[in-house]
This record gives C-alpha cells, sequence and structure tokens, in this order.
C-alpha cells in the first residue's frame, strides 16, 4: 500500500510528446495586453511546451516576469538584443 501512495506523488503532469517553442509577438503593446494575450496562448499549449514572447517594452518585461511566477511556470531565458526583449517561459502546470 506505501508503494501506491508513492507512485501517487511521484506522478507528473503530462507532457507534450514533442516540446514545441510558440512565438508571440507583443511590440508595441503595453500592459495588460501582454500578459492578456501570453495567458490567452498558454491556455493553448501543452505541458512543457515553451512560449516566446517578443517585446520592445522593459514594463512589459517585468509584467512577464511577475504573471509567470505567480502562475507557476518557468523562465527559461531572456535574452536582449538592442530595444527588442526575448522573454521565454515553459510550461510547467495549468492555469487555473
Amino acid at each position: 500500500m506505501n508503494s501506491m501512495i508513492t507512485e501517487k506523488h511521484n506522478r507528473k503532469p503530462t507532457q507534450s510528446e514533442d516540446k514545441r517553442i510558440i512565438t508571440l509577438d507583443v511590440k508595441g503593446l503595453y500592459c495588460p495586453m501582454p500578459v492578456l494575450k501570453t495567458r490567452k496562448m498558454f491556455d493553448s499549449l501543452k505541458i512543457g511546451d515553451i512560449l516566446q514572447v517578443i517585446t520592445n517594452a522593459p514594463a512589459t518585461e517585468s509584467d512577464l516576469q511577475n504573471w509567470a511566477r505567480s502562475t507557476g511556470q518557468k523562465i527559461v531565458g531572456i535574452q536582449r538584443q538592442d530595444s527588442e526583449i526575448s522573454f521565454s517561459i515553459e510550461k510547467i502546470r495549468a492555469i487555473s
């Protein structure tokens, strides 16, 4: 019986078979629109997929970081080139 309990605790959410990287361009949009678009896109992703959000506003990056952390997602990369920011978030759980 103990082994059954252990197995339940070790279960992980269903992963996508092929990890997808989806890009969402929100340049020129300011809060709360990038977060709302990110949320909508995240709803269609499977666990393990990565959403790459491209923006040109530091405030948008900050809002996305706060949103990702508050929903329990994993930030997997932030790259800056000139005024463009590429922010990658891995979906690690469903958003309720």
